[in-house]
């Protein structure tokens, strides 16, 4: 909302049924929308984003950015358009880090870079947030504060950014798991830390499964078994049936629709 209106922007904020048809009809320069939205208009629109040649920025934010989505993007985009993944949450004041991911040269681990200001760095396989723009904790919360921020010593070697040692300055531990890429340094986002489950002694990311089975899967764990809720059950289990036994579903279930909060996140 701020962005459009520093810019002297219009901004428009449709339903989810409407959103795409405003965005045509409208003329709309750029679309801010999350990975599971897109995806759904990829599907209803074919030709996306090539047939709305007048939106030249696409941000996607509030879910890690599929891999397989961000591929068909691409392929379909014109030389006009960018997409940028961006990342951040409530306690950092939104956006913290993100990737153009339309830039010359972009290395393919998909990776994140902090926003000036902000430091994003990994510790213990989670994404954890300093700079400027921190909050300073919850209101009435105290219980809560302590556990996700904290001073630590996030000097580790590896790669990637870190935080200086001695610094003292508080640091958000997000409850997103992450990795540094060895090549490039930047940070590639995992989805939530309690989205890995145990899977008969098997540690599994439900985040990793719904992209291996591609757009229009929700991956939920039931009697300590994955199961698969599909728009399409029958493209699901072809999928299924390419990739590694841990990440296969026990059951597929048809959901056609998925259910969606207003953002376009699948509701579990």
């Amino acid at each position: 909302v701020l962005g459009a209106l520093l810019r002297g922007d219009g901004l428009l904020v449709p339903s989810g049924a409407d959103a795409l048809r405003c965005a045509r009809d409208l003329g709309a320069a750029k679309v801010t929308l999350t990975p599971s939205l897109l995806a759904a208009w990829l599907r209803a629109d074919p030709q996306l984003p090539a047939s709305l040649p007048a939106v030249a920025r696409w941000h996607c934010s509030g879910e890690p950015l599929p891999r397989r989505l961000r591929d068909r993007f691409l392929a379909r985009r014109l030389a006009s358009q960018t997409l940028v993944n961006i990342y951040g949450c409530t306690e950092t004041a939104a956006d913290c880090a993100f990737a153009v991911e339309t830039a010359p040269g972009r290395c393919a681990c998909g990776g994140l870079r902090a926003l000036p200001g902000a430091t994003v760095a990994v510790d213990g396989g989670e994404i954890v947030v300093r700079g400027k723009t921190l909050a300073l904790g919850y209101a009435a919360r105290g219980d809560l504060v302590r556990p996700s921020f904290d001073p630590p010593d996030l000097g580790a070697a590896g790669p990637g950014p870190r935080f200086e040692a001695a610094s003292g300055a508080l640091a958000f531990r997000t409850g997103d798991a992450g990795t540094a890429c060895a090549a490039c340094g930047a940070v590639i986002c995992g989805g939530r830390l309690d989205d890995v489950v145990n899977v008969h002694g098997v540690r599994v990311s439900c985040n990793d499964v719904e992209e291996r089975l591609g757009a229009g899967v929700a991956v939920v764990v039931r009697d300590g078994h994955l199961v698969a809720c599909c728009e399409d059950v029958e493209d699901a289990r072809r999928r299924a049936a390419t990739i590694p036994a841990r990440y296969r579903p026990a059951a597929f279930c048809e959901a056609s629709p998925l259910p969606r909060g207003p953002t376009g996140k699948v509701d579990r």
